[in-house]
């Protein structure tokens, strides 16, 4: 994802400077990085509020995944409805949704918070459960022969094999959480960075579009980092593949 971002942004500093494309087409970095800081109260505070509406929705929906998981690890049948009821939530885009959200509950940051918890809560509980019933069944079968609490189930065997199917499932709704929150600012809202983006595409302000773009973009990329270094210390155990 890295290498994504430096190509992209060595092929916008192609086009901007050796082969000249139209600034009213392509702002040049220089334009937009000069923005960025003649304005840094406008966008630090919008740039705040998604941050804070992606990470408290992705709170909610990692609390709703562990108390889906806590709940249905006594039931394999559980497991199973949930993991058909996950599949046809997702058949179902978020973005269909979008408009009936705003109609019920508003524009506010609430809404987002719960929009991005939704989006992200089926793949990290579909991971967890998917996770859970892949753990060991010798470790299982041991629980049960030494009569392990169910508590004491979760906690030191289930929890634990599920961890790496968690963290993968945590990335995917990482990826996710940004591009609904934006898509959410779209629809209607009167703050956060798709709110400036719509606002400068109103007002024909490239400048300011391509600013909050490329904070959005170092946001996503600073989002992919955490969950990386948290899967690195969560799964020290775990070998690195070569």
């Amino acid at each position: 994802m890295i290498y994504l971002a430096v190509s992209s942004l060595a092929i916008w500093f192609a086009l901007s400077y050796g082969i000249g494309v139209p600034e009213y087409f392509l702002p040049t970095p220089q334009n937009v990085f000069t923005y960025i800081i003649n304005n840094p109260n406008l966008l630090g505070r919008h740039a705040i509020l998604t941050t804070l509406e992606i990470g408290g929705g992705l709170l909610v929906s990692l609390i709703m995944t562990l108390l889906t998981g806590y709940w249905t690890h006594k039931s394999s049948k559980a497991q199973k409805n949930f993991m058909s009821f996950f599949l046809i939530m997702q058949a179902i885009p978020m973005f269909v949704l979008l408009p009936l959200f705003v109609l019920w509950f508003g524009t506010g940051g609430a809404v987002k918070v719960l929009v991005v918890a939704l989006s992200a809560y089926f793949p990290m509980a579909a991971s967890l459960i998917q996770g859970i019933s892949q753990s060991p069944a010798t470790y299982r079968d041991l629980a049960r022969i030494f009569q392990a609490k169910p508590n004491a189930l979760w906690k030191h065997i289930l929890l634990p094999s599920a961890l790496p199917h968690l963290l993968s499932g945590i990335r995917i709704a990482a990826v996710h959480a940004p591009v609904t929150v934006l898509a959410a600012d779209w629809i209607g809202s009167t703050n956060g960075l798709g709110y400036l983006i719509m606002l400068g595409h109103g007002r024909m302000q490239l400048d300011l579009m391509f600013s909050c773009i490329l904070i959005f973009v170092l946001l996503a990329l600073g989002l992919n980092a955490l969950v990386s270094v948290a899967q690195k210390y969560m799964l020290y155990w775990k070998p690195e593949r070569a």
